[in-house]
């Protein structure tokens, strides 16, 4: 397993070889299938709590630290092509929850005051990645027009994504399409982006 310490305090050549790597599968279309495997870590939020408890436990994956590095240079590339719109304020940098919420009253406020009535509904999102449709998931990044090279990646990435879940000296079965990858939180992000438009459209407002 290669650690952050090793790329941090490496030699300038490791880095030329790192180069050479992710041109070559760029170039390729093709990644090593260790970068997409994640072991499934469960950790216990209270220890005071009922340890038999699925919802008394958190997740964290943990992967190839290569394959993060990739991962990192393949977004500064393709950030340009995933921009979102104006009204996201979900995983973006300088923004949150809190922004969303100091939107929403201000908005609300600004009605209430002209003695107008605000009905709301919410979208849970927080499973949407679980039960989306992911040929359009992929769909969305040729809709903006990504690049080939950056397509081929993706996909074959995609085909090759699995977790194991390791429970103290155990691993446990597979879980296919499953694992950490960065990208693919952004490009959901960047399909939902498209829903602030067309509610515009509706003439209809939400912070999403």
């Amino acid at each position: 397993m290669v650690f952050h310490r090793s790329i941090l305090y490496s030699r300038s050549s490791l880095i030329i070889q790192l180069k050479l790597l992710f041109n070559t599968m760029l170039k390729r279309g093709y990644i090593p299938d260790r970068f997409g495997i994640g072991n499934i870590v469960p950790l216990i939020k209270d220890r005071h709590g009922d340890v038999c408890n699925s919802e008394n436990y958190r997740a964290i994956t943990i992967s190839s630290f290569i394959s993060k590095v990739f991962e990192i240079c393949l977004y500064d590339k393709m950030e340009q092509f995933l921009h979102t719109d104006e009204l996201q304020y979900g995983f973006k940098p300088g923004y949150g929850c809190n922004t969303a919420v100091f939107t929403l009253q201000h908005v609300v406020n600004y009605f209430r005051a002209r003695q107008s009535n605000v009905y709301m509904s919410a979208i849970d999102a927080s499973k949407a990645f679980d039960r989306i449709n992911h040929q359009k998931l992929i769909n969305e990044p040729i809709r903006r027009q990504l690049p080939k090279c950056f397509m081929s990646i993706f996909v074959n990435w995609y085909s090759k994504l699995y977790s194991c879940v390791r429970w103290n000296a155990l691993i446990l079965n597979s879980i296919t399409g499953t694992s950490v990858f960065v990208l693919l939180p952004l490009i959901q992000i960047a399909l939902f982006a498209t829903l602030p438009k067309k509610l515009e459209l509706l003439h209809q407002f939400v912070p999403v």
